[in-house]
């Protein structure tokens, strides 16, 4: 697997290299410091420094058809590793074909999470409990938009099997099955979008076991307001017997103020285990992001969790600072 991540990263460079000659490729940076007071759900509260992240990119154009991307990240003060490599060709903005390491087109967080491309801090429970943090894949990726319809459908490796038996991040194939994750949506007027995912992910090690995505999103983004939903529903074999189930939603408000963004967002879980009793968990966040300057963010957030059952209200502050450059 490290040779074929070798492999793509190489193959960028050389693209970049090559158009070097031709245009000149556009670097980018991003970088953020977070500060989080509470634990995680149900758990006893704390404080704490979260690590630097960040995450540099490089963009070209090879030819008039041909393009590259190659991006790491770190998350949380965690190691720098790939976010995304891989060559792409095009014919117009009907079809865009892509091989290497991409983001799976499913929903619209997964391809927004940066922390300059949002003007939250915490990932949306739904999402932190559906699939990974910056979930990607190896393989190929076909995009592109007709008229007012767009479209995005991968091949890849798909997601593998951790230590309990659950779908988990993967960069290697760990069966003899390719996953198939898809995204088609309606653009109805600039800055507006609604839009279904699907996927499906034999994880198994022995291909047995199977996890089914389905999800919803819908935007609305202008200069002025910001309004963003999306819902999940996983269901996912269990090692034990039977399927195990996670649903929920989430909705996302921001306002400019002048400089300052008023935020808020309502999210809502609800986790079905295989023969076992359904739990729900809600959070209601409110905030300020602060647009410091162009590129750069200062963003707060207070979010009440309530849990069924919990010894603690457990409550959230936090604080970060996006840059990008």
């Amino acid at each position: 697997m490290k040779k074929i991540l070798a492999l793509c990263v190489l193959l960028v460079l050389a693209a970049s290299a090559a158009s070097a000659q031709q245009a000149k490729p556009e670097a980018h940076g991003y970088f953020a410091f977070s500060f989080i007071r509470g634990g995680e759900e149900g758990g006893p509260s704390g404080g704490s420094l979260e690590g630097l992240g960040g995450g540099l990119l490089l963009t070209g154009i090879f030819t008039s058809r041909i393009d590259y991307r190659l991006e790491v990240r770190s998350r949380s003060g965690a190691d720098f590793a790939l976010e995304e490599a891989w060559l792409g060709i095009g014919w117009a903005e009907t079809l865009i074909l892509r091989a290497g390491l991409f983001l799976v087109p499913f929903g619209r967080h997964n391809l927004f999470s940066r922390p300059h491309e949002n003007m939250f801090i915490q990932t949306p429970l739904t999402v932190a409990r559906a699939y990974p943090d910056g979930w990607r894949d190896l393989g190929l990726l076909a995009s592109g938009k007709v008229s007012f319809v767009v479209y995005a459908v991968s091949l890849g490796n798909g997601l593998g099997e951790d230590d309990e038996g659950g779908p988990v991040q993967q960069f290697r194939d760990n069966n003899a099955s390719k996953d198939v994750a898809g995204r088609l949506g309606i653009q109805w007027r600039p800055g507006m979008e609604t839009a279904v995912s699907y996927s499906r992910q034999n994880f198994s090690t022995d291909g047995s076991r199977r996890a089914d995505f389905l999800g919803a999103d819908a935007s609305w983004i202008t200069e002025d307001f910001q309004v963003a939903a999306e819902y999940v529903r996983v269901e996912r074999d269990d090692p034990a017997g039977g399927r195990s189930i996670e649903e929920g939603w989430h909705i996302q408000l921001a306002m400019d103020y002048k400089t300052v963004w008023p935020t808020a967002s309502y999210q809502s879980l609800k986790t079905s285990p295989a023969g076992g009793d359904a739990l729900r968990t809600n959070r209601w966040t409110l905030g300020l992001a602060w647009a410091v300057f162009p590129g750069a963010w200062l963003k707060t957030e207070y979010a009440w969790n309530r849990e069924p059952g919990a010894e603690t209200a457990n409550d959230l502050v936090s604080m970060q600072l996006a840059v990008s450059f």
